[in-house]
């Protein structure tokens, strides 16, 4: 989200336009008839407050919010399990090649 934000606010003017272009194009295709001047309005009005301070501050809570969850809790416990078993092996398997003198 973060990095979709990042590029959005680098395009400019050229992203609002884009993002007219195809929200028009998907509602002609499906009800047959594209957004009114209030719609495109409307949606560009959002698209700059998503993008703006308000839209990084609903991306850092919803990344709060996901590391929080039960999946992280599992997996970040678990990769790290698997990075110590890892350097254990490592560190045994080298010390087993240097001969004790």
């Amino acid at each position: 989200m973060g990095t979709f934000q990042a590029i959005f606010r680098a395009g400019g003017f050229k992203s609002y336009q884009l993002t007219l272009v195809v929200v028009n194009g998907v509602m002609k295709a499906l009800l047959g008839r594209g957004l009114s001047f209030a719609g495109n309005a409307a949606l560009t009005r959002t698209m700059s407050i998503l993008t703006g301070p308000i839209g990084w501050a609903i991306t850092g809570i919803w990344t709060a919010v996901d590391i929080a969850g039960p999946a992280y809790r599992v997996t970040i416990p678990a990769v790290i399990q698997v990075a110590v078993l890892r350097q254990k092996y490592l560190y045994e398997d080298a010390t087993k090649d240097v001969e004790i003198a």
